[in-house]
């Protein structure tokens, strides 16, 4: 096997041991220079060996946590929904452990948001449970003001009696709804004697109005939230992996708005590779169609195949390939390979002169013209494009989609030994409600299907069929 340096230009012949378990070669494959004590970076003779992309430059883009896989973890996005869907929420838990009260602490002063996060009838009750505690402190109040004092008449009791519990409530009451006035005495309506009373008529008005506003807001929010739009946003039950006639794989699967007649305001997608490890380690994908480079917004009202190239700087991509691909390190950036065919990022590297090319094929060009030119200005062979073989040449200038070790089966393998999960986030806002909302939703191993694409649901009269819109054909050979 021959690897190269894409920094340095050093051309070396190297022999790689061979793999008799995946998923010692996975953990193996996946480490960083901090797990491996920089055997993918070090000095050999006058040699320096780089690896040939950044992840395993210790990036961000880099999986040194995906080591150790835990069995059996729940899934992040549940399935818990008929037609294969989700409620589009998190499967993740808080434990506080000794800092319980610290954080209640720190919440409390975001009470209004963790109401809203209860259920309606959990929310709602809780705000009327509130009320009426409201209205019979003040009863209590009035009971207190009308005997405090025998010798002054507030007009709240009978007959010298001072107004009793049943009363005193029914009073607080009127108050707080402002119904108006039925005093059980009849005679000091405005309660002139009693300037502590009014003064507590006074407190319980003005926090009765805040109250009803804090009322209405919960109850408005519950019910015209717009997260429930999400309700109505599918994803197909299952993703396909295929390989196209071009050699190129990709992920793909597809998205629909039901509500179709009103379209999604700039709707946005963001598609995260997920790994169940201890530290949940993700790496944003970016996506072909639509092409993420210039964010155009989804129209979902008609059905929408979302793909994502699985190239060399894709995480979906076994990292035993990824050693093969003669392109520059992402350094942490979330690049794509499609980027350097259009002009927009040239990532791929001559290893003598260091010039950078979008395709494979003009770095080969740019190889036989410089030994010409060499050759013929007489240049010494060594450190120049004369030093490089044929079949350093060809293994240079040779897409690794070409590699048919690179198989369906591989990237099965790969699914199953790392135990990744994709998790796919749709932001939009409800042209009914002009509030945003997200629709999620994840696969994992047990929901990607290989070498298959999707049927086509559209009619010829713009009717969608969500009969066939989980269902899939074979698609090529691998």
């Amino acid at each position: 096997m021959i690897e190269h340096d894409a920094l340095s230009g050093e051309v070396k012949r190297v022999q790689h041991e061979t793999k008799t378990d995946r998923t010692d070669a996975v953990a193996r494959d996946m480490k960083t220079p901090q797990d491996n004590d920089g055997d993918d970076f070090h000095h050999d003779g006058n040699v320096r060996k780089y690896p040939l992309s950044g992840w395993f430059s210790g990036s961000r883009n880099s999986f040194g946590s995906w080591l150790q896989p835990v069995e059996d973890a729940p899934r992040l996005v549940k399935r818990d929904l008929k037609y294969h869907q989700s409620s589009s929420k998190f499967n993740i838990r808080n434990i506080h452990g000794d800092n319980k009260w610290t954080m209640i602490t720190i919440f409390s002063g975001d009470w209004f948001h963790i109401i809203l996060r209860q259920h309606t009838i959990l929310s709602v009750g809780l705000m009327m449970g509130a009320w009426v505690t409201f209205i019979i402190f003040f009863a209590v109040i009035y009971m207190y003001i009308d005997k405090q004092d025998e010798r002054v008449k507030c007009g709240l009791g009978f007959d010298d009696v001072p107004i009793q519990f049943h009363g005193a409530f029914a009073f607080s009451l009127e108050t707080c709804t402002t119904v108006g006035y039925g005093l059980p005495g009849d005679q000091f309506s405005f309660f002139e004697n009693c300037p502590g009373l009014q003064t507590a008529i006074f407190f319980q008005m003005m926090f009765s109005m805040l109250f009803n506003a804090c009322l209405l807001a919960v109850v408005f929010a519950r019910i015209s939230r717009a997260e429930a739009r999400a309700l109505q946003f599918l994803f197909t039950d299952k993703a396909c992996i295929r390989r196209e006639s071009n050699g190129q794989f990709t992920f793909e699967f597809k998205v629909y708005d039901h509500d179709s007649k009103y379209p999604i305001i700039g709707a946005q997608i963001q598609l995260y590779a997920v790994h169940c490890s201890s530290s949940r380690n993700y790496i944003p994908m970016r996506t072909f169609q639509p092409d993420d480079a210039f964010k155009p917004p989804l129209l979902p009202s008609i059905p929408t195949t979302i793909i994502h190239h699985i190239d060399a700087y894709s995480p979906l991509l076994p990292p035993s390939f990824r050693k093969k691909n003669n392109v520059i390190p992402s350094m942490g950036l979330n690049m794509r390979e499609i980027d350097s065919h259009t002009g927009s990022a040239d990532i791929i590297p001559c290893p003598i002169c260091g010039c950078m090319f979008g395709t494979y094929d003009r770095l080969k060009c740019h190889i036989i013209y410089s030994r010409i030119t060499e050759e013929h200005d007489e240049y010494q062979v060594e450190g120049t494009h004369q030093e490089l073989t044929e079949e350093e040449i060809d293994t240079l200038t040779t897409s690794p989609l070409s590699d048919r070790s690179l198989s369906l089966q591989a990237m099965k393998n790969f699914w199953e030994d790392s135990k990744m999960e994709v998790v796919v986030v749709v932001i939009g806002t409800d042209p009914l409600t002009s509030g945003s909302f997200q629709a999620m939703h994840s696969y994992n191993c047990e929901n990607i299907v290989y070498g298959r694409s999707f049927k086509s649901d559209c009619t010829h009269d713009n009717k969608v069929n969500l009969g066939q819109f989980h269902e899939t054909y074979p698609f090529g050979s691998d």
